[in-house]
């Protein structure tokens, strides 16, 4: 099975053929992990999105085409796991600085580790009285950070359906942590007193 080309070994892992995922995996991680590090500079964040490549290969190996080489599919699966990195981390970054600008000058850490807390769970149980198919979406969006285009590859919908599903998840979130937000920032503004 080591002798066999790059597409005979994709054909075989589209049928479950775990050895041939590894052969795969042996062949191309060190050059995903590379190609990752240089834009991130980051050992670790390059093998996280390494192995995010390559198990985006496995769970979606059955409905995974491929239009030239496998080479050519795996290379450009890690940069646009990598743009989606440099997207999520500019927004952390966004939002890191937005929260410096406006913090309390007062600022207690246990107090605000449980409010965080708090919202968390929260957000988890409004998550979780979602509707089925909305909560799945909205986890895949929010949490795997897959786009619609790649949630309505995954579930058979069409992309307009998994972005419906995510607007009607984040309407329902906002709706039901409205109350629960306004009555954390008056809590917090009145202790603060």
């Amino acid at each position: 099975m080591e002798g066999m080309d790059d597409i005979s070994l994709f054909k075989a892992l589209q049928q479950n053929d775990e050895r041939a995922f590894k052969l795969l995996y042996n062949r191309y991680w060190e050059t995903i992990y590379y190609l990752a590090l240089h834009k991130t500079q980051s050992p670790t964040d390059a093998e996280d999105l390494t192995h995010e490549v390559f198990l985006d290969l496995w769970k979606n190996r059955k409905k995974t085409t491929i239009q030239s080489s496998f080479a050519a599919y795996i290379t450009t699966a890690v940069k646009y796991k990598v743009f989606r990195w440099i997207d999520a981390k500019s927004v952390r970054r966004k939002h890191a600085r937005h929260l410096k600008k406006t913090a309390p000058l007062e600022y207690n850490p246990v107090e605000q580790q449980l409010t965080f807390k708090e919202l968390y769970q929260q957000i988890e149980q409004n998550i979780d009285k979602l509707p089925e198919k909305c909560r799945l979406v909205f986890r895949l969006s929010r949490e795997q950070n897959y786009t619609a285009k790649e949630i309505a590859q995954q579930l058979n919908v069409s992309p307009n359906t998994a972005q419906n599903h995510i607007n009607k998840a984040l309407k329902i979130l906002r709706l039901e942590l409205k109350e629960f937000l306004l009555l954390v920032f008056f809590l917090s503004y009145w202790i603060g007193k």
